[in-house]
């Protein structure tokens, strides 16, 4: 009862032939029944090098933890009590046109604006002037999104234009 090479068995096992018991036995002893255990050494050098550089059970169980920690996402926009205090917005309402002070060293990056009646829209670096943003129509009830990416050297003034209605503003600075 020994391994034999599958031409061997081939041969043994053709129309009309009569394979005797030690044939039988050895074809058996040819291959790996489904109980047996395979050991690293009998795997090929590629499949061994793949499997020993999968993660550890321990670093799939530290990533699953992280993942768990992170922000959760609502159609693709984050939570805004998962926010980070450093963008956490300072929202002001408006009836007219009105300012906003940059402190020193601080820059805003983004402006969300909701009327509440039809407006056209502007920021600018000075009462009546729309020179940060071109005056745009924006429409009651929806929300608009300014990314300004605005850098206060200095103390810095920046003045909302064409507010006819009440508006909520939104302001992101860091």
């Amino acid at each position: 009862m020994a391994k034999q090479s599958i031409e061997t068995l081939k041969g043994w096992f053709v129309t009309l032939a009569k394979p005797v018991q030690s044939q039988f036995w050895d074809w058996l002893d040819s291959f790996r029944h489904r109980d047996d255990k395979i050991g690293t050494a009998d795997l090929d050098p590629a499949l061994l090098n793949l499997i020993t550089s999968l993660p550890t059970a321990d670093a799939i169980a530290a990533l699953t933890t992280a993942m768990a920690n992170k922000a959760d996402l609502v159609n693709g926009v984050l939570k805004q009590e998962q926010w980070p205090p450093i963008i956490t917005p300072t929202e002001i309402t408006l009836n007219a046109d009105s300012s906003h002070e940059m402190t020193v060293a601080s820059l805003l990056e983004k402006i969300i604006v909701i009327p509440t009646d039809t407006i056209m829209f502007g920021i600018g670096n000075a009462a009546d002037d729309n020179s940060i943003w071109p005056p745009m129509e924006l429409t009651a009830g929806q929300a608009y999104i300014f990314s300004l990416e605005l850098y206060a050297l200095d103390s810095r003034t920046i003045f909302f234009n064409g507010i006819t209605a009440q508006t909520t503003i939104k302001i992101y600075n860091r």
